[in-house]
């Protein structure tokens, strides 16, 4: 979780610059909530320089690309799914229990992941 008030006051004018340049590509004024923890926390991680970012959107790589990076600090999507199979394969060190943590406080559900995304291996005797 970010909490953009902890922000110096230089931080949080960038925050602000960045939150507002986000908004104006990624918000529709028909659904002016729908993207708004993303336009957040992307402007957080900007300010915080944190190079990688978690999300579930297929299509924010290319947004990413067009309104902030620079050749400086730049982020790079990487998607949820994305994380738990790299995790499942071994190729990075994440344990099982992170990931469904990781999956449930996205907002996914929990049995999803138990059934479909990285089921137990259960022993038959």
């Amino acid at each position: 979780m970010v909490n953009e008030t902890e922000l110096r006051p230089e931080e949080r004018c960038i925050y602000d610059m960045t939150y507002k340049k986000l908004a104006d590509v990624m918000t529709d004024p028909c659904r002016p909530n729908k993207n708004k923890g993303e336009v957040c926390s992307l402007a957080y991680a900007k300010v915080k320089a944190i190079p990688i970012f978690a999300t579930d959107e297929r299509d924010l790589q290319p947004i990413i690309d067009s309104q902030l990076n620079t050749g400086m600090n730049d982020i790079h999507c990487l998607r949820i799914i994305d994380i738990i199979n790299l995790a499942q394969n071994g190729k990075i060190n994440l344990s099982r229990k992170m990931a469904k943590a990781i999956w449930v406080i996205s907002g996914k559900n929990k049995e999803d992941f138990d059934s479909e995304i990285w089921p137990l291996l259960t022993e038959t005797i």
